[in-house]
Parts: C-alpha cells; structure tokens; sequence
C-alpha cells in the first residue's frame, strides 16, 4: 500500500494513492512511460551536444611534469603519442579520403602488401586494384616512418587508426542528422526514421518507377536538378558544400554558408587541427554519400543500409571514380566542382589542385602588371622617376 502520494512527472501529473482506480493508475504509468523515453531522448542530444563540441577542440598533449623521466616512462609517453598520432590519421581519412576501409573487417587491409606495380588509373578495375588505391590514401594522412610500421604490422597503430576512423564517423554522423537548416527540412523529420523514408526518399534518387534508388540521378548532389543527371550541375549542390563545412568547422558554420555568408569558428577546428587546406575528390565524394545517408531511412552508418538496401560503400566509390578520373582527365565539368568547392569552402586555400597559384589572385596579378606598365614607361623615357 502507499503511504504517501505518488505524483507523477510532467505537465499531465497524475496524484496516486491507495485509493486510485486500475484507469488512474494505467494513465500515471503511460505517464511515467512517456517521461521516461522523454529523458532518455534529452540525455542521448545532450551526448551528441557533448560529443559536437569535443570534436571541434583540438586534443591537447599531456605534459610529463616529472623534473626526470625514467627510461620506461618515457618509452609508454611515446608510445602513447604514437597511438596518438595514428588516431589522428584515421580521424583525417575520413575528413579527406573516405569513410570506411575495403574488405569485411576494416583491419584486413593492413594485411595486403604494396603493389609497386600499382598505377591510379586502374584504381577502380577490380577489389585488389581499390585496396591498393586505399593503401595510397592511408599513406597519404601519416608519415612515412608510421607507414612503415603500421604495413609491417604494428597492431597498436593499426587499432589507434582503426578506432579514429570509427570515432570521426561515429562523430559525422551524429552531426549531420542535426543539420536540418542546411537540408531545408523539419528537425524532428530528420531524426525520425520513418518520417525521413517516407518524406526524403525521391531526394536522395528513389525511382517510383524501377523501385530502386539510382546512384546519379539524384536531387541532392545537384546544384539545379532537372531531373537526370548532369555532369555540369553534379556534386556542385551548396547543400553537399555547406555539409562538409559543418564537418569540419560546425553547424552554425554551415548554416551560414547557406546564406552565402563564410564563418571562421574562434574555436579550433577539424580543418584547422588536421591542416585540410583544400578539397579532395575523396571529401566530395564522401560527403556526397553521407548526405544521402542522413536524408535515408537507415538508422544507423554502415556500407549497406539495413532498411533502404543502399550499398553506400558502392555509391561513395562510384563517386570518387568518376571525381578522379574527371581528374585525371582534366574534364572541365569535374575540375569546376573541384574549384567551386574550394572558392566557397578554403576561399584563401594555397593547395588547390585545380586553381594555379591556388586562391585567386587577380588583385595582385592586376598591380603587377600596373608596376610592368611603370618599368616599362620608365625604360622608354615617358615615365615618373621617384626623388
């Protein structure tokens, strides 16, 4: 019996007591239900909130304030600097390479030895030519003294890789089921899984017709969709570029480049902690893919979709082939999406692979050529001398 009244929590409170009826009581237990899933709902965003803000400070180094380091402590504080190192580089692959490795188990990789004979043109051939392909890219977001001995088999760095990759993902994905400003749609649409199958399905390339998802036509990747794909309008949607910004520098970064208007954080961030100073066919590719993740009905990141059956690992290499050989090609369509993003993302970006001289330049190029004009008047007599 109770001694005293049970008060249930919420606006709809319900007094209990040894006197309420089997309806009063059902009615404060759904009650109690609610608040319950309500709390839970609160906690989980207050995680993701956490783990937001986590993944935009730059780690700070532990220091050894010991005034002498033993030999053995010394050794466990590089070795543990080390570990640090190759989690940055899993976290960085997934910034600027892609986001899962090839093979069942992501460590299988590290198992395959280095084709020398390997050439980037045959990247997409078959499953042996793309794990050669990953092995490059992997090689590119470390030293080479970490490469070395994470290919010789370092189960230490290879798991330090490995679990970076799963937190920078695990990050990414909490974060863009949060973007609801930059996809234009309803915030609690975009968490609930049956509200985004049913309401987003046609966006992220649902065909009624062959009841399948195509992997080009798709409303998302294009900057003014007609319909079909369009290799001069592909992956050049500001909603995919102010996706990768909320990546790298957060949210409210992103929404602004929705409107046109490009924010630096105070705060140190993803691009400024792992030095990304440009865009990469894998970024684009990637960010292309979980894009249309986050608009799916699949609750959780994963290569293969559990209920839409999306291959994402499929659709993600899809997208880097025809990226990189546009590349490669020097095809205007591709080497325009290339420029657009940085313009719009790194407008100061030194590194561009498309753009010589990197950002633009043209103020500086028009002095110097005034300064030309002034050389050469001066040589030919019709020019003013300086006192």
């Amino acid at each position: 019996m109770f001694s005293t009244p049970i008060r249930s929590r919420g606006p709809a409170a319900v007094d209990l007591d040894v006197e309420s009826s089997p309806r009063t009581i059902i009615r404060a237990a759904r009650q109690l239900q609610l608040d319950n899933t309500n709390l839970m709902e609160e906690l989980n965003e207050a995680r993701k909130q956490l783990a937001d803000v986590m993944n935009s400070r730059q780690p700070v180094d532990d220091e050894d304030n010991s005034e002498v380091a033993t030999p053995s402590a010394k050794k466990r504080k590089d070795e543990g600097s080390w570990e640090d190192e190759a989690q940055k580089a899993g976290k960085k692959f997934i910034l600027v390479c892609g986001p899962w490795l090839e093979g069942v188990k992501s460590k299988d990789i590290f198992k395959i030895a280095i084709d020398e004979q390997y050439s980037d043109e045959d990247r997409f051939e078959n499953f042996t030519t793309r794990i050669q392909g990953q092995l490059r890219d992997i090689q590119s977001v470390m030293s080479p003294a970490m490469f070395k001995e994470i290919m010789g088999g370092d189960e230490r760095l290879i798991r330090a890789f490995v679990e970076g990759m799963n937190q920078e993902r695990s990050n990414i994905s909490t974060r863009l089921r949060r973007c609801h400003d930059i996809f234009k749609v309803d915030g609690t649409a975009l968490r609930d899984r049956s509200e985004r199958a049913e309401k987003f399905a046609e966006r992220i390339g649902w065909d009624g017709i062959t009841k399948r998802y195509d992997t080009i036509n798709v409303e998302l990747l294009h900057k003014d969709y007609r319909g079909s794909y369009n290799k001069d309008t592909a992956f050049r949607s500001k909603t995919l570029m102010a996706l990768y910004t909320a990546i790298i520098r957060g949210i409210t970064a992103g929404d602004e480049l929705m409107r046109d208007r490009f924010v630096r954080p105070a705060t140190t961030t993803m691009d400024c902690i792992h030095s990304i100073s440009n865009t990469t066919p894998g970024a684009i590719a990637t960010t292309a893919t979980l894009a249309i993740w986050a608009l799916s009905g699949d609750s959780c990141l994963q290569p293969k979709g559990k209920t839409t059956k999306i291959n994402y690992m499929n659709l993600y290499n899809e997208y880097l082939e025809i990226l990189t050989k546009g590349l490669r090609k020097k095809l205007k369509s591709v080497c325009e999406v290339v420029k657009e993003w940085d313009t719009t993302i790194f407008p100061d970006t030194e590194t561009s692979l498309v753009m010589t001289g990197g950002a633009d330049r043209s103020g500086v190029t028009r002095a110097l050529a005034a300064q030309d004009e002034e050389g050469a008047g001066e040589r030919d007599g019709s020019g003013e001398e300086w006192d």
